[in-house]
């Protein structure tokens, strides 16, 4: 006769920098819901801020927390009002958990809802080994890999900030860093039909790993205010190098992928008249940066976000299973449970070799 399992370990945000792996209740899914058994989960920067910062999404107190948003699984148990998966099948989860009923899901803004809820964020997350989820999130998958199909969401967010960002055929495009984000980004945008994706960072392993999938140039430098005036000065401070080189008269546009506020204040300097700047790095909450809104005006500057996803985890994950988005040259250092408090430091002391990983 089989054992009925009650209990599971999971990582707990118990308080600001404190990270403990916990025996913990194992959930059972409502009558919507699915119980998943994870299989594999990624490690984001959104980690990094709520547990070292105490930033969430919400604005409240994240503690205590099981975190992880980026995870596939096999379902375990399905909830009796669930007609979209079967125990057995794989699924990846889209983790924008949507009220659909206030004004911005009734309008196709999903991840801005008004009471939004995500896993690892405000509920129960992926750094366990199961979590509970609405079956509306569910997303099935056959040819990958449950490490491969954990890039679901990161690339979900791509895609949602390029098209944010309205990258075009034969547009040069430059991306600020060559992390796991940025790797996707130069993927989708040269599958895009872009003119030239050009990488730039300061680690040149990364770069190298850049250049492997595509990039048309790669430049190991860093991006950082010219001066303490820079701001003041705008245009008039840009300074020729050779990533401007490479594009003289500067790029249609640049995503910033590195969360580092000073990068985003120095990265207009690289934009095309009409150009557009992609802040795509997750920065700390209450970070500031200075730009000259009379460059923003004279040269027809656009300054666009992109927060998490909005309807693209269908998509994602269909050109991970086509192979036209390549998930191993992006999945960095695979870790246990137990050692999610090393990958979280490696990816705040910018350790990250590419994606980070738990698998279970």
């Amino acid at each position: 006769m089989k054992r009925m399992v009650t209990r599971m370990k999971a990582a707990v945000f118990v308080s600001k920098g404190v990270l403990e792996i916990r025996d913990v209740p194992k959930p059972s899914p409502k009558p919507d819901e699915i119980l998943l058994r994870v299989k594999a989960c990624g490690v984001c920067a959104t980690d990094v801020h709520a547990l070292y910062g105490g930033e969430s999404i919400s604005g409240r107190d994240p503690f205590p927390l099981i975190p992880g948003h980026e995870f596939t699984g096999v379902v375990e148990e399905v909830g009796k009002d669930v007609i979209n998966v079967r125990v057995g099948d794989k699924v990846a989860v889209d983790p924008i958990y949507n009220c659909g009923q206030c004004y911005f899901c009734q309008t196709n803004q999903e991840n801005h809802c008004e009471h939004l809820e995500g896993p690892g964020t405000t509920v129960p997350g992926g750094f366990a080994e199961y979590v509970a989820v609405p079956a509306y999130a569910a997303l099935k998958f056959e040819k990958l890999d449950f490490d491969e199909a954990a890039l679901m969401e990161p690339l979900a967010t791509v895609i949602y900030g390029q098209e944010r960002a309205r990258i075009q055929y034969a547009d040069n495009v430059l991306i600020i860093g060559a992390g796991a984000i940025g790797l996707l980004h130069l993927q989708l945008a040269k599958a895009s039909g872009t003119a030239r994706v050009v990488v730039v960072d300061l680690d040149k392993a990364k770069l190298d790993r850049a250049k492997a999938l595509g990039a048309d140039a790669v430049f190991q430098q860093r991006i950082e205010p010219s001066s303490p005036d820079a701001a003041k000065l705008g245009i008039a401070s840009r300074q020729r190098d050779a990533i401007l080189d490479f594009s003289p008269m500067g790029y249609d546009v640049v995503i910033e992928a590195t969360g580092v506020p000073g990068v985003v204040e120095a990265g207009v300097r690289y934009l095309k008249k009409r150009g557009r700047l992609l802040v795509f790095g997750v920065a700390p909450h209450h970070s500031e940066i200075r730009l000259n809104p009379y460059d923003i005006y004279r040269n027809d500057w656009e300054i666009i976000g992109a927060f998490a996803l909005n309807r693209t985890a269908v998509q994602s994950l269909s050109l991970l299973e086509a192979g036209i988005i390549k998930a191993k040259p992006v999945i960095g250092k695979q870790y246990k449970l137990e050692e999610l408090g090393e990958a979280l430091q490696a990816l705040a002391q910018g350790r990250a070799d590419g994606k980070l990983q738990i698998l279970f």
